[in-house]
């Protein structure tokens, strides 16, 4: 091959990954038996949109998490209610400055 230093080879089909082999599916979960349907008769008489809004209150999708409470938390400290609490308060204020 003129003006090539080393050869082209070709060197066929790309190489795929190994197929992955694994276990057959049991029996039992072929052709699954769900059961009846077990929707209230309460249910059945709500709207699509309003099944759906109690759904995701059941499930809670809204609710913030521990740590977005947390979160929203206020951060400052509550003011002592006597001269005792404040020297006590100030006290630990001190030592979490001092010892991070």
């Amino acid at each position: 091959m003129p003006g090539y230093s080393v050869p082209y080879v070709h060197s066929g089909d790309p190489g795929y990954a190994p197929p992955v082999l694994r276990a057959p599916s049991p029996t039992d979960s072929i052709g699954t038996d769900y059961g009846p349907d077990e929707t209230t008769p309460d249910e059945e008489r709500l709207s699509d949109a309003e099944f759906a809004k109690i759904c995701q209150q059941r499930l809670r999708l809204g609710d913030m998490r521990r740590e977005e409470r947390e979160a929203e938390a206020d951060p400052l400290l509550q003011k002592p209610k006597n001269p005792d609490e404040e020297r006590r308060a100030s006290a630990i204020a001190w030592l979490l400055v001092v010892m991070p």
